[in-house]
């Protein structure tokens, strides 16, 4: 008061401690909030350079898998990388292999019986039972495998049974134990099959984007089934019986086929050690990112989706026949007085006609999509018509010739399997969320039981092989029914659009 002016007791307090603080060298309030203004800054900066180094990493992982063409910029959430093509290749080169080798027998079976006279007429169709007898038993626990342990290390120990059980085919060893080691190789091709080929759908859901959905599960399972090419340079390598070809060149013949085999799966094996990553740093799309359902859960649910099971018996019905008659043509076609050399020239053009085929109805597909069931039902229905052709010339109701042949069997071939992909495709639809892998397992399964109970048929003595032509006629014919109970649903898809509308909003 004796200055004239009040004085608020808190402020001089303040005041105090303040000229204190300052003469004792001590940092001031004021001081302490600079510096706190400043340690905020220093966060932001902290904050931005940590942005700035994921942004970097997320960078260095796009460039090493190789962004697609259809990434517009870095900040889309889903998106496709070229590493994408690296990978379907090298599936679906393995799975083309697996049925090259598959395939061994079938196509030299005369030049088989005179290297090895030891062995019966039914001894080759005895070798290629181990594959599907080794799916029924251990595909869906195999596949359960695959879920735990993830792509990369799957594909890499099919590869390594494919080369393994390629391998022992090639040791110098008498006809007994050679019979022996082909026995043994063939059950390793089929966990090697096991492990694989269900996994198509995974491998597609993981690296492509929606609208390359079809195309890329029809690229796989085409070049598996330009393996019933490939098989067939077995005849191009090993001699056919003849007046100047003795045992000892067709059994030398033989020993090249086997190194060829074992050379290619090598290779591939080696391919998946160096490089085939587990999956792509972002997902391209949202299903693929949704979590899925246990394998439990997932057999569960399929077993209560009563139009699933349709779908199945679909598939393996038309696909289980046909898909391993093209190992076996030549049985048939010999009824018919089409002996090994002219069934090779039968069975390529129907394999590659059917891939070509195959890749343009999925390539529609992907373009106009939401119409799986119909086009289905009109390519087996087509196909259904030309296999009633071939029935009638193998049953001798019209007169054989090969041009007709050639025609019929190759029409019939590439109509059937171009509904293989789209059948497929449907099932990962209904089935979402269940695992595409899981579903494939399903799937395929059943195509393994359809296919032994099919190639058990050929050990049966005495009875020719014009059967052969009554299975193909009512596989494909029988396969349409349950496919017209199914009603078409996408859930996969409507997944994949509320994701990006929602990433739109």
């Amino acid at each position: 008061m004796s200055d004239g002016v009040e004085r608020i007791p808190s402020v001089d307090l303040e005041i105090s401690s303040r000229r204190k603080e300052a003469s004792s060298g001590a940092p001031t309030r004021d001081e302490f909030g600079e510096k706190g203004r400043n340690a905020k800054k220093t966060e932001v900066v902290l904050d931005g350079g940590r942005l700035q180094a994921e942004s970097a990493k997320k960078l260095a992982a796009v460039k090493a898998f190789g962004t697609g063409s259809d990434v517009s910029e870095m900040g889309d959430e889903y998106r496709s990388y070229k590493a994408r093509f690296w990978v379907l290749a090298i599936f679906s080169l393995i799975s083309l292999v697996q049925l090259t080798v598959w395939g061994t027998w079938g196509p030299i079976v005369e030049s088989a019986l005179v290297a090895f006279p030891g062995w019966g007429p039914n001894t080759a169709a005895s070798f290629s039972n181990w594959p599907p007898l080794i799916g029924i038993l251990f595909m869906l626990p195999l596949s359960s495998l695959v879920q735990r342990i993830g792509l990369r290390k799957g594909v890499l120990v099919s590869a390594g049974l494919l080369s393994a059980g390629m391998l022992i085919r090639c040791l110098p060893v008498d006809d007994l134990t050679f019979t022996v080691l082909c026995h043994v190789g063939f059950i390793m091709l089929g966990f090697s099959c096991c492990i694989l080929l269900p996994q198509v759908g995974a491998v597609v859901s993981a690296w492509f984007s929606p609208g390359e959905g079809t195309t890329a599960v029809a690229v796989a399972l085409l070049m598996n089934q330009l393996g019933g090419v490939t098989m067939y340079i077995s005849p191009l390598v090993v001699r056919a019986p003849g007046e100047d070809v003795l045992q000892e060149d067709i059994r030398k013949d033989i020993a090249i086929l086997m190194y060829i085999h074992f050379g290619m799966s090598f290779l591939l094996f080696v391919c998946v050690l160096l490089y085939f990553p587990a999956g792509p740093p972002s997902p391209p799309s949202p299903s693929s990112e949704e979590e899925r359902e246990d394998f439990r859960k997932s057999l569960k649910d399929f077993l209560s989706n009563h139009q699933l099971i349709c779908l199945v018996v679909a598939y393996g019905v038309s696909f289980g026949v046909v898909g391993n008659w093209l190992g076996f043509m030549t049985y048939s076609l010999l009824e018919i007085g089409i002996h090994q050399e002219e069934s090779m020239g039968v069975a390529i053009s129907a394999a590659l006609s059917a891939s070509v085929t195959a890749f343009i109805a999925a390539r529609l597909t992907d373009r106009v999509y939401g119409h799986l069931k119909v086009t289905v039902i009109g390519l087996l229905a087509a196909s259904f018509s030309f296999f009633l052709w071939f029935f009638f010339l193998s049953t001798g109701v019209i007169e054989a010739t090969l041009a007709q042949v050639y025609i019929s069997v190759i029409a019939a071939v590439s109509l059937q399997f171009s509904s293989v992909p789209l059948l497929l495709q449907l099932c990962f639809e209904l089935s979402y969320p269940i695992p595409e892998g899981v579903m494939g397992a399903i799937a395929t399964s059943f195509f393994s039981f359809v296919s032994l109970v099919f190639l058990l048929l050929f050990l049966i003595p005495d009875v020719g092989y014009v059967w052969v032509s009554y299975a193909l006629v009512s596989s494909v014919s029988l396969s349409i029914v349950p496919i017209i109970f199914v009603e078409e649903k996408h859930k996969r898809t409507q997944v994949d659009k509320q994701g990006r509308m929602s990433k739109d909003r």
